[in-house]
């Protein structure tokens, strides 16, 4: 069998291309021995150990309105039995590149063959503001709410009409896609993202404490790509409460900041110049980007994984959650409708989003 993925793909640093379609390739190709894949990619690729039965090419750029014939161009010589294509906001451009999107969709239906989108963004069109709006980079008309919620609504109807399958990660995005933007229903899988056998424990939270340098501190992980959304200083303003009532405490905020995000400009500085107005440089350390080789380690070594997230208008798969559930770490998260699934004490603690003060208690609770 032979499977065409359409993705973002290492080096690449963003979530999909870090934590979703290596993980995908790798379950594929242990599941069966007979599967052959072919990822048209948009970074220079790091070809995968097994290069025989998987190869990653570079075909696409989300700064190109040529993307789309380059793709169908591959999977035609390729003649793959299934394609796949990996969707999240942004990842194949912004503005008028997003629309290749759908192009690509369309072209690909030329071809005759099965394709299944993984939709790891779905918008709420009732959340929608001109603040969320910068998310999706629809440029100087953001203020214009009407028109840009009838482009939004648009775009997503015509990949529920050439999508054969659609894949989401949650059940309150299958109830989005089917109430809202009006999907065929019978079109949508619910498939919860599956925990990477490959990220098991090989080191002992004592190691990979001290492997950090951080032996004698109780750490609390805040992990992902830096963004407003993720509600980062609020956990700030926790920790200056936390480290009175546990000085050993440590937020270690582990992930990349993108500074050209619009949503997200100039959002890195202040929160590092928040840490320094509140004098907490020994209580939070910022580590930059996290490669996949060194995942396990911080995520074995924290006593708690934080995600102090703000409703923002999308309803979206959080990688950070299910590599937690799978390290078994306590977690810690905001009443926010992507964490809807998590209930209150039984998997994970829950306090209001933008609220300092609850996270301080959920964590002084965890690590005190």
């Amino acid at each position: 069998m032979k499977v065409g993925i359409i993705s973002s793909y290492p080096p690449a640093r963003d979530a999909v291309s870090m934590y979703y379609c290596p993980r995908l390739c790798r379950t594929m190709l242990a599941m069966n021995s007979n599967v052959r894949i072919l990822v048209a990619s948009n970074a220079q690729p790091n070809q995968p150990e097994d290069g025989n039965r998987i190869k990653v090419v570079k075909v696409w750029s989300n700064r190109s309105l040529l993307s789309p014939l380059r793709i169908l161009r591959m999977m035609m010589h390729w003649k793959p039995d299934v394609i796949d294509c990996q969707h999240e906001f942004q990842l194949y451009g912004r503005g008028i590149y997003r629309a290749t999107f759908s192009l690509i969709l369309l072209i690909l239906k030329i071809m005759c063959r099965p394709i299944v989108v993984t939709m790891h963004h779905v918008p709420l069109m009732e959340d929608i503001t001109s603040n969320s709006l910068k998310k999706y980079s629809l440029g100087r008309l953001r203020n214009l709410i009407a028109l840009r919620k009838a482009l939004i609504f648009l775009y997503m109807k015509i990949i529920g009409l050439l999508a054969s399958r659609i894949i989401v990660h949650s059940r309150i995005a299958k109830d989005i896609l089917t109430n809202e933007y009006r999907f065929d229903k019978k079109k949508i899988i619910v498939l919860h993202q599956g925990l990477d056998i490959h990220h098991t424990n090989i080191q002992s939270e004592i190691q990979a404490k001290e492997r950090l340098c951080l032996s004698d501190r109780k750490i609390i992980l805040f992990f992902g790509e830096i963004r407003r959304s993720k509600g980062l200083e609020y956990a700030i303003r926790a920790m200056a409460k936390v480290s009175f009532e546990c000085p050993e405490a440590l937020l270690v905020v582990a992930g990349d900041y993108n500074p050209q995000s619009p949503e997200s400009k100039g959002y890195l500085q202040e929160i590092v110049a928040l840490v320094r107005d509140l004098n907490l440089d020994k209580f939070v350390v910022f580590t930059g980007f996290v490669s996949e080789r060194d995942l396990p380690t911080f995520f074995t070594a924290a006593d708690a994984v934080l995600l102090p997230y703000l409703e923002d208008g999308v309803v979206a798969a959080s990688g950070p959650l299910s590599i937690a559930i799978g390290f078994a770490k306590p977690i810690i998260a905001t009443k926010v409708k992507k964490f809807l699934d998590l209930k209150d004490k039984e998997n994970a603690l829950i306090v209001p989003p933008a609220d300092s003060d609850s996270l301080a208690e959920a964590i002084i609770s965890l690590v005190k």
